[in-house]
């Protein structure tokens, strides 16, 4: 017998959600029980529903059935193609209630969230340090176990990262990317813009149009300083990296001068004009 769409008779007992057919409520009720039957050959993951499944097991077969029709580029399940598509449209739903930034995924804003919530779910159990992100978890794994992955072809030399090993190639090939927007002067990133004469150099300001948020960076050393700021409002948040930690502060200024206790950095908030200083 077909029911009409808006019956439904199926009705969960935890969370009283409705469904048309006794078989939707059946596959619902496994979220509850925590009842996953399907189990992966190739892993000992195991999940809730057959297709789910399916689109996990392409991670051990390498198919990728989907393609982008502008790219080209292949993934392995729909969802991750529409995900894709939407880098093509620009189309970024997924905005940040913080600080006006917006993603294409819900996970990348979950991600991007913890950032002012201050969530470190990511913790070694060596030294009990805490991280935001678990790449940023994984690369310091690496500080414990001395794997140094990442190899120089010029010197043999290795490292952690990939973003080290990029940085080490500019001692070989005396590249100086970074110039000095006063002087002219250019810097390897080795030489970090040499902090003591040019830490207080402006790199970028945003305007939102329609808005009056402006977004500032400013290159400590080699670290990139992000600052928002309300004209208007006395409210600053900045955010910098300390290490391989990302470090929000907020602040409602009582003086004119506020210091970050560990970096030679001083913020001095006159006028609604935000300016980078050095110590002494």
């Amino acid at each position: 017998m077909r029911i009409h769409r808006e019956q439904k008779p199926y009705k969960c007992d935890v969370c009283e959600k409705k469904f048309t057919q006794s078989g939707h409520l059946t596959v619902h009720m496994r979220i509850h029980n925590e009842d996953k039957p399907y189990w992966c050959d190739g892993c000992p993951k195991k999940f809730r529903h057959e297709n789910t499944l399916k689109d996990h097991e392409r991670i051990h077969t390498g198919e990728k059935p989907f393609e982008c029709d502008q790219c080209g580029t292949r993934v392995r399940t729909k969802t991750q193609l529409l995900k894709h598509q939407r880098v093509h449209r620009d189309q970024r739903p997924y905005l940040c209630e913080h600080c006006e930034k917006s993603f294409r995924s819900s996970q990348h804003l979950s991600v991007h969230n913890r950032i002012h919530t201050g969530e470190k779910p990511f913790r070694c159990v060596q030294c009990e340090k805490e991280f935001t992100h678990s790449s940023t978890y994984k690369l310091h794994l690496r500080i414990h176990s001395g794997e140094k992955p990442y190899k120089c072809d010029h010197c043999s030399k290795t490292f952690r990262s990939s973003s080290q090993l990029t940085k080490h190639r500019l001692v070989h090939t005396g590249q100086k990317p970074f110039v000095c927007g006063k002087c002219g002067e250019t810097f390897s990133i080795s030489d970090g813009f040499r902090e003591a004469t040019h830490a207080s150099d402006l790199v970028q300001t945003w305007f939102r149009p329609g808005s009056d948020l402006v977004q500032t960076w400013f290159r400590l050393g080699s670290d990139l300083v992000q600052t928002w700021l309300r004209p208007g409002s006395d409210l600053v948040q900045t955010w910098f990296r300390l290490g391989s930690d990302l470090v929000q502060t907020r602040f409602r200024p009582g003086s004119d001068l506020v210091e970050f206790p560990g970096l030679e950095l001083s913020v001095v908030l006159n006028f609604n004009i935000l300016l980078v200083l050095t110590k002494d």
